[in-house]
């Protein structure tokens, strides 16, 4: 177990540098970890290459269920992803699977670049002509798993890889298929049993409407859905969904329409807004067909509408006050319909799990002041809410705790945005001179999957 020097539990490791794993892999130093496994850097003995080690880091006792649930998701990880990555490039390879120590691994293709969540959080917000190249990847990778029947089902910065191909080109590899589900019986994989009704898995921010809510019924429109909040996020670099705590982002996720993009970020163009609205359907049927028509069809948004103009701070002002109103009752009402609505004859795919239910319940129960307000719908939404001395500079709401390891991977840049593309406070009755640019909005960290389960 390695550690080091005054290292806190957070520190502590559960191998060594130069362990040799099966008498194959060394060890060189740590990657990264989750919720449910650590990443190791690894040279092949013989072979002399670079690879990357992943070993689950849970404890598989106590609980045999859960023990053997882990387990078979462990194995079905490796299975698709091999069965994947031989499809594609744009999907992370696995080579081998194992036991070391008592300890499962999978060994797989090292990636010699950064998560998608890093170089937001350092750069800012992707250029959207750039982002359209490394959209075609993702939805590569994603059109070939849909076409298996796979939905990935945690789709989200942090398991996007971003690199240099050989030509110096930006491209992108799709990883941790940890949580798939399998739509087919036919693939000839060790598929593993379903997650009973009552546990939803993802990540609460990038997760759909019906993935929260019958989560045995997600297909590849919950992956449409998820590359649409990743879309938004990297463009904006402000999240289309938030809360304080996971009951509210399922609240604002089921009743809220998003800030639209250009209100964000003024140089994105205008098309951009549509097409958000269509990935972002509440609805599955009304977002787009597949993954290669959201990517076309992004294509087309940018090639046929200039930048958005300045929104009229009149308007803007009444959007929030119209946001204000139904939000609060929206709270109330999303927070009841889920816990108390009449159960269909599939009820077990509408329930909750237990610790979203608390949350959701205690959320249900506050007084109308105490629930979600317009500042959580937007950064435009929430400087036109701010009163005047409040709406020069100052910071946007705190954004949820961080879990994941590859959020914290990254400080958070504070340099500030450039004058003129994110978007100026609005003026209210009072305000009528427009005020600067506002500094850099904090960033909120993912939520990492282990938190839901």
């Amino acid at each position: 177990m390695a550690t080091a020097p005054g290292a806190d539990e957070s520190d502590i490791w559960q191998h060594e540098p130069d362990e040799v794993v099966e008498g194959k892999y060394r060890l060189v130093r740590p990657l990264g970890r989750g919720g449910m496994a650590e990443v190791w850097l690894a040279a092949h003995v013989h072979l002399k290459t670079e690879l990357a080690v992943k070993f689950l880091s849970v404890t598989l006792t106590g609980d045999p269920e859960r023990s053997r649930t882990i387990l078979e998701r462990f194995r079905f990880e490796a299975q698709i992803s091999a069965r994947l990555s031989a499809r594609t490039r744009h999907i992370v390879a696995v080579y081998d699977a194992g036991v070391h120590d008592d300890i499962p691994y999978l060994v797989m293709e090292y990636v010699k670049g950064r998560t998608l969540f890093a170089e937001v959080t350092e750069k800012g917000p992707i250029d959207p002509l750039r982002f359209a190249d490394l959209l075609e990847q993702i939805a590569d990778a994603l059109t070939v798993a849909h076409e298996l029947g796979i939905v990935h089902r945690d789709l989200k910065p942090s398991n996007v890889m971003i690199f240099e191909d050989p030509d110096g080109a930006p491209a992108v590899k799709v990883a941790d298929f940890g949580i798939a589900k399998a739509t087919r019986g036919n693939l000839g994989l060790d598929r593993p049993q379903e997650t009973d009704a009552h546990i939803m898995l993802g990540s609460p921010n990038y997760m759909s409407p019906e993935q929260l809510t019958s989560p045995l019924e997600v297909d590849a429109h919950s992956d449409i859905w998820a590359l649409g909040v990743l879309a938004y996020e990297v463009l904006t670099d402000w999240p289309p969904f938030q809360g304080d705590t996971i009951a509210e982002i399922i609240i604002a996720i089921n009743t809220r329409e998003i800030e639209p993009a250009t209100n964000v970020r003024r140089s994105l163009p205008r098309g951009l807004d549509g097409w958000f609205a269509r990935a972002l359907a509440k609805e599955p049927a009304r977002r787009f067909a597949s993954v290669g028509e959201m990517a076309r069809a992004y294509r087309a948004a940018l090639s046929t509408s200039p930048p958005a103009p300045a929104r009229r701070p009149v308007a803007a002002l009444a959007a929030v006050v119209v946001a204000s109103v139904s939000t609060v009752a929206a709270a109330s009402f999303i927070a009841s319909r889920l816990l108390d609505a009449p159960r269909p004859a599939h009820a077990a795919a509408r329930r909750v799990s237990p610790g979203v239910r608390h949350a959701l319940q205690e959320l249900a129960s506050r007084p109308p002041s105490q629930l979600p307000s317009a500042a959580a719908a937007g950064p435009a939404a929430a400087s036109a809410a701010a009163p005047p001395a409040a709406a020069q500079g100052s910071a946007a709401p705190p954004a949820p705790a961080a879990a994941s390891a590859a959020a914290s991977a990254q400080p958070r840049s504070t340099a500030p945005r450039p004058a003129g593309d994110r978007a100026a406070p609005r003026a209210t009755a009072t305000t009528a001179p427009r005020t600067p640019p506002p500094p850099a909005l904090p960033r909120r960290k993912e939520i990492d999957k282990s938190e839901i389960l």
